[in-house]
């Protein structure tokens, strides 16, 4: 009689533990955790870390396109633009 209630108890403190792992992994933040500003009229575009924006070395960078067409690039870890 004791095993069965062990056993039963066991099986209950592993379904309570995958339910609250499961519902700890389905919530979402309720804030974002960082916001970048992006202003790109013609010619210079300005990227402004407003929000989480530890580690940047700067908050506000910029780029220039010249010569017309596109310049991609991507933002870093620290802010910087990387021209491709």
């Amino acid at each position: 009689m004791a095993t069965k209630v062990l056993r039963s108890a066991i099986v209950v403190v592993v379904i309570l533990t995958a339910w609250a792992i499961g519902h700890l992994q389905a919530q979402s933040p309720t804030v974002d955790s960082w916001e970048i500003q992006i202003v790109a009229p013609t010619g210079r575009t300005t990227i402004r870390c407003v929000k989480g924006c530890e580690g940047w070395d700067k908050p506000e960078t910029w780029f220039e396109c010249r010569g017309g067409g596109t310049c991609p690039g991507s933002i870093g870890q620290h802010g910087l633009i990387i021209h491709h």
